[in-house]
Protein backbone atom coordinates (compact mmCIF):
# COMPACT_ATOMS: atom_id res chain seq x y z
CA UNK A 1 0.00 0.00 0.00
CA UNK A 2 1.52 3.60 -1.05
CA UNK A 3 0.02 6.57 1.29
CA UNK A 4 2.55 8.42 -0.82
CA UNK A 5 4.58 8.99 -3.31
CA UNK A 6 8.12 6.94 -2.66
CA UNK A 7 11.60 8.24 -3.17
CA UNK A 8 12.36 5.79 -5.15
CA UNK A 9 11.64 6.69 -9.18
CA UNK A 10 11.59 3.30 -10.39
CA UNK A 11 9.81 1.80 -7.83
CA UNK A 12 7.74 4.43 -7.14
CA UNK A 13 3.70 4.36 -9.12
CA UNK A 14 3.28 7.63 -8.39
CA UNK A 15 6.21 9.45 -10.15
CA UNK A 16 5.86 6.43 -13.09
CA UNK A 17 2.37 7.08 -14.21
CA UNK A 18 2.61 10.78 -13.95
CA UNK A 19 5.54 11.10 -16.05
CA UNK A 20 8.38 11.56 -13.99
CA UNK A 21 10.76 8.90 -14.66
CA UNK A 22 10.23 9.82 -18.63
CA UNK A 23 14.06 11.20 -18.36
CA UNK A 24 15.47 7.65 -17.22
CA UNK A 25 14.00 5.96 -20.10
CA UNK A 26 11.37 3.95 -17.76
CA UNK A 27 7.68 4.70 -19.06
CA UNK A 28 9.64 7.39 -21.51
CA UNK A 29 6.70 7.81 -23.93
CA UNK A 30 3.38 8.13 -22.52
CA UNK A 31 0.32 8.14 -22.26
CA UNK A 32 0.42 8.77 -18.22
CA UNK A 33 -2.40 8.12 -16.81
CA UNK A 34 -1.84 9.72 -13.45
CA UNK A 35 -0.15 13.02 -15.51
CA UNK A 36 -3.09 15.81 -14.38
CA UNK A 37 -3.53 14.31 -10.92
CA UNK A 38 -2.13 15.35 -7.41
CA UNK A 39 -0.81 12.51 -5.57
CA UNK A 40 -3.69 13.27 -3.38
CA UNK A 41 -5.95 12.22 -5.58
CA UNK A 42 -4.76 8.80 -5.88
CA UNK A 43 -3.38 7.91 -2.76
CA UNK A 44 -3.78 5.98 -1.06
CA UNK A 45 -2.98 3.48 -3.93
CA UNK A 46 -2.51 -0.43 -3.92
CA UNK A 47 0.69 -0.96 -5.65
CA UNK A 48 0.72 -4.52 -7.28
CA UNK A 49 4.82 -5.50 -8.44
CA UNK A 50 7.10 -8.09 -7.73
CA UNK A 51 10.57 -8.25 -6.66
CA UNK A 52 13.32 -8.31 -9.89
CA UNK A 53 10.98 -6.02 -11.37
CA UNK A 54 9.04 -8.28 -13.48
CA UNK A 55 5.40 -9.70 -12.10
CA UNK A 56 3.81 -12.75 -13.45
CA UNK A 57 1.06 -14.62 -13.19
CA UNK A 58 1.91 -17.36 -10.37
CA UNK A 59 0.04 -20.47 -8.94
CA UNK A 60 -2.75 -22.65 -10.47
CA UNK A 61 -5.22 -21.97 -12.15
CA UNK A 62 -4.04 -19.28 -13.65
CA UNK A 63 -5.70 -19.32 -17.01
CA UNK A 64 -7.58 -16.26 -18.35
CA UNK A 65 -10.88 -16.94 -16.36
CA UNK A 66 -8.81 -16.94 -12.80
CA UNK A 67 -7.02 -13.86 -13.33
CA UNK A 68 -10.16 -11.89 -14.35
CA UNK A 69 -11.75 -13.34 -11.07
CA UNK A 70 -8.42 -12.22 -8.98
CA UNK A 71 -9.10 -8.72 -10.50
CA UNK A 72 -12.72 -8.58 -9.95
CA UNK A 73 -11.66 -9.56 -6.29
CA UNK A 74 -8.61 -7.18 -5.83
CA UNK A 75 -11.07 -4.08 -7.09
CA UNK A 76 -14.10 -5.49 -4.56
CA UNK A 77 -11.68 -5.46 -1.68
CA UNK A 78 -10.04 -2.13 -2.63
CA UNK A 79 -12.99 -0.04 -2.90
CA UNK A 80 -14.35 -1.98 0.30
CA UNK A 81 -11.76 0.21 2.03
CA UNK A 82 -11.44 2.92 0.34
CA UNK A 83 -8.67 2.51 -1.45
CA UNK A 84 -8.76 5.31 -4.35
CA UNK A 85 -6.59 3.55 -6.73
CA UNK A 86 -4.62 0.45 -8.41
CA UNK A 87 -1.07 0.48 -9.61
CA UNK A 88 0.10 -3.03 -11.83
CA UNK A 89 4.04 -2.60 -12.24
CA UNK A 90 6.18 -4.57 -14.52
CA UNK A 91 3.69 -6.73 -15.73
CA UNK A 92 5.20 -8.82 -18.78
CA UNK A 93 3.64 -10.04 -21.84
CA UNK A 94 3.98 -13.60 -21.84
CA UNK A 95 1.95 -15.44 -21.46
CA UNK A 96 -0.92 -12.33 -21.74
CA UNK A 97 -3.67 -13.34 -19.43
CA UNK A 98 -2.70 -10.53 -17.08
CA UNK A 99 -2.39 -7.76 -19.61
CA UNK A 100 -6.04 -9.10 -21.37
CA UNK A 101 -7.71 -9.03 -17.63
CA UNK A 102 -6.22 -5.55 -17.47
CA UNK A 103 -7.22 -3.83 -20.16
CA UNK A 104 -10.51 -5.97 -19.90
CA UNK A 105 -11.03 -4.54 -16.38
CA UNK A 106 -10.70 -1.18 -17.64
CA UNK A 107 -7.29 -0.15 -16.37
CA UNK A 108 -5.30 2.23 -18.31
CA UNK A 109 -2.35 0.63 -19.76
CA UNK A 110 1.55 2.17 -20.25
CA UNK A 111 4.31 0.69 -21.68
CA UNK A 112 7.22 1.07 -19.02
CA UNK A 113 10.52 -0.48 -20.84
CA UNK A 114 12.04 -3.34 -22.79
CA UNK A 115 13.18 -6.67 -20.50
CA UNK A 116 15.69 -8.85 -22.23
CA UNK A 117 15.62 -12.80 -22.75
CA UNK A 118 18.72 -14.95 -24.48
CA UNK A 119 17.22 -17.88 -25.70
CA UNK A 120 19.75 -20.71 -25.65
CA UNK A 121 19.35 -22.42 -28.85
CA UNK A 122 23.43 -23.62 -29.83
CA UNK A 123 24.80 -26.76 -28.75
CA UNK A 124 28.39 -24.90 -28.26
CA UNK A 125 29.92 -21.98 -28.20
CA UNK A 126 30.25 -21.22 -31.89
CA UNK A 127 26.93 -21.84 -32.44
CA UNK A 128 26.28 -19.16 -30.19
CA UNK A 129 27.92 -17.09 -32.77
CA UNK A 130 26.45 -18.32 -35.74
CA UNK A 131 22.92 -16.41 -34.15
CA UNK A 132 25.15 -13.16 -34.69
CA UNK A 133 25.56 -10.61 -37.36
CA UNK A 134 29.06 -11.06 -39.03
CA UNK A 135 30.38 -7.80 -37.88
CA UNK A 136 29.21 -8.59 -34.04
CA UNK A 137 31.57 -12.33 -34.72
CA UNK A 138 34.33 -10.99 -34.85
CA UNK A 139 33.73 -8.43 -32.52
CA UNK A 140 33.11 -10.90 -29.83
CA UNK A 141 36.29 -12.43 -30.74
CA UNK A 142 38.15 -9.22 -31.20
CA UNK A 143 37.06 -8.96 -27.02
CA UNK A 144 37.68 -12.11 -25.99
CA UNK A 145 41.05 -12.52 -28.28
CA UNK A 146 42.10 -8.93 -25.74
CA UNK A 147 41.25 -10.10 -22.81
CA UNK A 148 43.33 -13.39 -23.48
CA UNK A 149 46.35 -11.17 -24.66
CA UNK A 150 46.09 -8.75 -21.38
CA UNK A 151 46.64 -12.16 -19.19
CA UNK A 152 42.78 -12.39 -18.03
CA UNK A 153 40.98 -15.51 -17.75
CA UNK A 154 37.28 -16.25 -17.82
CA UNK A 155 36.04 -19.03 -15.74
CA UNK A 156 33.39 -20.31 -13.41
CA UNK A 157 33.39 -20.08 -9.75
CA UNK A 158 31.89 -20.72 -6.49
CA UNK A 159 30.54 -17.72 -4.95
CA UNK A 160 30.69 -18.95 -1.47
CA UNK A 161 34.90 -19.16 -1.81
CA UNK A 162 35.02 -15.66 -3.41
CA UNK A 163 32.31 -13.70 -1.12
CA UNK A 164 35.19 -10.75 0.16
CA UNK A 165 36.03 -10.21 -3.44
CA UNK A 166 32.49 -10.35 -4.66
CA UNK A 167 31.84 -7.79 -2.54
CA UNK A 168 34.43 -5.56 -3.46
CA UNK A 169 33.22 -5.79 -7.11
CA UNK A 170 29.76 -4.80 -6.06
CA UNK A 171 30.79 -2.05 -3.95
CA UNK A 172 32.70 -0.76 -6.94
CA UNK A 173 29.85 -0.60 -8.96
CA UNK A 174 27.38 0.95 -6.48
CA UNK A 175 29.90 3.96 -6.36
CA UNK A 176 30.23 3.93 -10.21
CA UNK A 177 26.66 4.85 -10.56
CA UNK A 178 26.66 7.11 -8.28
CA UNK A 179 25.57 5.10 -4.41
CA UNK A 180 26.85 4.90 -1.38
CA UNK A 181 28.78 1.29 -1.32
CA UNK A 182 27.65 -0.73 2.01
CA UNK A 183 29.53 -3.88 2.78
CA UNK A 184 27.26 -5.19 4.70
CA UNK A 185 24.33 -4.58 2.59
CA UNK A 186 25.95 -6.14 0.17
CA UNK A 187 26.99 -9.42 2.43
CA UNK A 188 23.18 -9.66 3.66
CA UNK A 189 22.05 -9.98 0.24
CA UNK A 190 24.33 -12.53 -1.09
CA UNK A 191 22.77 -14.43 2.09
CA UNK A 192 20.10 -13.98 1.13
CA UNK A 193 19.96 -15.03 -2.56
CA UNK A 194 21.62 -18.09 -0.95
CA UNK A 195 19.02 -19.08 1.30
CA UNK A 196 15.93 -18.37 -0.99
CA UNK A 197 17.08 -20.74 -3.40
CA UNK A 198 19.87 -22.63 -2.54
CA UNK A 199 23.88 -22.88 -3.24
CA UNK A 200 23.15 -25.30 -5.90
CA UNK A 201 20.97 -22.52 -8.22
CA UNK A 202 24.02 -20.25 -8.45
CA UNK A 203 26.09 -19.98 -10.68
CA UNK A 204 29.01 -17.42 -11.13
CA UNK A 205 31.49 -16.47 -13.85
CA UNK A 206 34.36 -14.48 -13.23
CA UNK A 207 37.28 -13.07 -14.84
CA UNK A 208 40.73 -13.20 -12.95
CA UNK A 209 43.95 -11.25 -13.24
CA UNK A 210 47.18 -12.49 -11.73
CA UNK A 211 45.10 -14.28 -8.96
CA UNK A 212 43.12 -11.22 -8.58
CA UNK A 213 38.99 -11.16 -9.14
CA UNK A 214 38.41 -7.95 -11.77
CA UNK A 215 34.70 -9.09 -12.83
CA UNK A 216 31.85 -11.38 -11.96
CA UNK A 217 28.31 -12.33 -13.20
CA UNK A 218 25.44 -14.43 -11.00
CA UNK A 219 22.92 -16.46 -12.04
CA UNK A 220 20.03 -17.74 -10.49
CA UNK A 221 18.40 -21.00 -11.78
CA UNK A 222 14.41 -21.43 -11.93
CA UNK A 223 13.84 -24.74 -13.75
CA UNK A 224 15.30 -24.79 -17.21
CA UNK A 225 16.00 -21.09 -17.13
CA UNK A 226 18.66 -18.64 -15.46
CA UNK A 227 18.43 -14.98 -14.13
CA UNK A 228 21.11 -12.88 -14.35
CA UNK A 229 20.99 -11.41 -10.69
CA UNK A 230 23.63 -9.98 -9.96
CA UNK A 231 27.27 -8.15 -11.86
CA UNK A 232 30.42 -6.03 -10.47
CA UNK A 233 33.79 -4.96 -11.56
CA UNK A 234 37.27 -3.60 -10.29
CA UNK A 235 36.73 -0.31 -12.59
CA UNK A 236 40.12 0.91 -11.02
CA UNK A 237 42.04 -1.60 -13.15
CA UNK A 238 42.62 -1.47 -17.49
CA UNK A 239 41.97 -5.32 -17.10
CA UNK A 240 38.41 -5.15 -15.68
CA UNK A 241 37.87 -4.09 -19.33
CA UNK A 242 35.30 -6.04 -21.25
CA UNK A 243 34.63 -8.43 -18.05
CA UNK A 244 31.22 -7.61 -18.36
CA UNK A 245 30.42 -8.87 -21.68
CA UNK A 246 32.67 -12.07 -21.07
CA UNK A 247 30.53 -13.33 -17.70
CA UNK A 248 27.02 -11.88 -18.67
CA UNK A 249 27.00 -12.65 -21.94
CA UNK A 250 29.99 -15.13 -23.70
CA UNK A 251 30.79 -17.52 -20.86
CA UNK A 252 27.01 -18.12 -19.79
CA UNK A 253 26.57 -18.22 -23.95
CA UNK A 254 29.43 -21.36 -23.66
CA UNK A 255 28.22 -23.35 -20.43
CA UNK A 256 24.59 -23.08 -20.76
CA UNK A 257 23.60 -25.72 -23.37
CA UNK A 258 25.97 -28.10 -21.12
CA UNK A 259 23.62 -27.32 -18.45
CA UNK A 260 20.19 -28.05 -20.30
CA UNK A 261 19.60 -24.06 -19.98
CA UNK A 262 17.27 -22.76 -22.33
CA UNK A 263 16.71 -19.28 -21.98
CA UNK A 264 18.09 -16.41 -19.77
CA UNK A 265 16.61 -13.20 -17.96
CA UNK A 266 18.78 -10.20 -18.51
CA UNK A 267 16.27 -7.57 -17.18
CA UNK A 268 15.88 -4.24 -17.83
CA UNK A 269 18.05 -1.32 -19.34
CA UNK A 270 21.03 -0.82 -21.78
CA UNK A 271 18.54 -3.65 -24.48
CA UNK A 272 20.83 -2.00 -27.50
CA UNK A 273 24.18 -3.61 -26.01
CA UNK A 274 22.09 -6.45 -24.70
CA UNK A 275 20.35 -7.46 -28.52
CA UNK A 276 23.69 -7.03 -30.13
CA UNK A 277 24.80 -9.94 -28.64
CA UNK A 278 21.66 -12.02 -29.20
CA UNK A 279 19.11 -11.23 -26.86
CA UNK A 280 15.55 -10.73 -27.80
CA UNK A 281 12.89 -8.03 -26.00
CA UNK A 282 9.66 -8.19 -24.70
CA UNK A 283 7.81 -4.60 -23.24
CA UNK A 284 6.73 -4.72 -19.54
CA UNK A 285 3.86 -2.95 -18.56
CA UNK A 286 1.74 -0.34 -15.84
CA UNK A 287 -1.74 -0.29 -15.69
CA UNK A 288 -3.79 1.71 -13.56
CA UNK A 289 -7.25 2.92 -12.66
CA UNK A 290 -8.08 6.24 -12.44
CA UNK A 291 -10.17 8.00 -9.64
CA UNK A 292 -13.97 8.81 -11.18
CA UNK A 293 -13.31 6.55 -14.47
CA UNK A 294 -15.29 3.00 -14.72
CA UNK A 295 -12.91 0.09 -13.69
CA UNK A 296 -13.38 -3.32 -11.86
CA UNK A 297 -10.36 -3.08 -10.62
Amino acid sequence: MAEAPGERPRADAYTMLSGGTASLGLAADGPWPWAALPPTAVHPALVLTMPNYRLSVLGSPSGPAAVSALLDGIGRWRRARGIRSVAVLYACEEPGHLLTALRGAGARMLPLARECFLDITWRDFDGYLATLPSKRRVGVRRELRALAEAGTTVRQIHAEDHLDELIRLRCQLVAKYGGTPDAAKERAFFGRVRDTFGPGALTTFATEHAGRLMSFGLFVRDGDHWTALLTGSDYRRPQARLGYFATLFYAPARTAPTLGITAVGYGLGSWQAKTSRGCRTSMLWAAATVPGEDSAL
